[in-house]
């Protein structure tokens, strides 16, 4: 078999980085879906089919197509560690060039799906690290718990002097000052109130977004 149609062989190398442990392992099971239907390659037939892996490798998975020439391995690229990475693996197919063809399309699906899984990774990680940034600290606890207080504190005082009567004063320029602190009590009552409500409400919009991406 192994010099039939030696002509029409061609052979490619893949290579997969894994950042840690789980991705290793999820490229090593995506590897094995991939050719779920080839039939596995054992080392005791690779002198009857005459096909074997590169030197220098070890082996951690071999498959041959069941109808065609392509047999293909997966290895641990343990040689050439890049800076960063836990783990490399190489994807080695040898066998006819539509069939080496098919695997290349299949290999970057495969590339594609990862890249998806790792991205969607980070934005979960990054989405629990903001949750824990936003996750009040003493200082902002007592800052609101003290702004809420005198902002209640303020309404009670401002509702208060509305349902006292007019105080007689000696001249109208008193009761005119009177006015004037009335309506200024008000303001800062109806203000502390309102800040206080968009503090609340732009709080509540942020959590709620972080909350959504991290889904």
């Amino acid at each position: 078999m192994a010099d039939t149609n030696l002509s029409h062989i061609n052979s490619s190398c893949w290579q997969f980085l894994a950042a840690d442990k789980d991705e290793a392992k999820r490229i090593q099971r995506e590897t094995d879906s991939l050719f779920a239907d080839y039939s596995f390659y054992p080392e005791v037939d690779w002198s009857k089919y005459g096909y074997f892996p590169p030197d220098g490798h070890l082996v951690i998975g071999a498959w041959r197509h069941p109808d065609t020439i392509a047999f293909v391995f997966l290895l641990d690229n343990r040689y050439m560690q890049e800076s960063g990475a836990y783990s490399q693996f190489l994807i080695y197919a040898i066998g006819l060039e539509d069939e080496i063809s098919s695997i290349d399309k299949k290999i970057a699906k495969t590339k594609k799906g990862l890249r998806k899984e790792v991205f969607k990774a980070a934005q979960t990680l990054g989405a629990a690290s903001r949750l824990d940034q936003m996750t009040p600290n003493r200082s902002i606890g007592m800052f609101t718990g003290v702004l809420t207080f005198v902002t209640a504190l303020i309404n009670a005082f401002s509702y208060y002097l509305r349902t006292l009567p007019p105080p007689k004063l000696f001249s109208e320029s008193l009761d005119k000052v009177y006015l004037i602190l009335l309506s200024l009590i008000h303001f800062l009552s109806l203000g502390l109130l309102i800040i206080v409500t968009v503090i609340c409400a732009l709080f509540l919009f942020k959590y709620a977004f972080v909350l959504l991406k991290k889904l």
